[in-house]
């Protein structure tokens, strides 16, 4: 991704959405789920406590 994209682009929000681990995968295999699946596990089933997003 290029430093000029536009990053309220339909398909980079849903790029960023599928990262932070989105509700419209949830019956997904691990790797469709993305990283943080498990929302109130607390790292437990997913190794994930956080995600940061940064904002320019």
């Amino acid at each position: 991704m290029s430093s000029d994209a536009n990053i309220t682009d339909k398909a980079i929000l849903d790029v960023i959405s599928w990262v932070e681990g989105d509700d419209n995968n949830v019956d997904g295999d691990s790797i469709s789920r993305g990283i943080d699946y498990d929302k109130d596990d607390h790292g437990e089933n997913d190794g994930v406590l956080w995600i940061i997003s940064l904002h320019k």
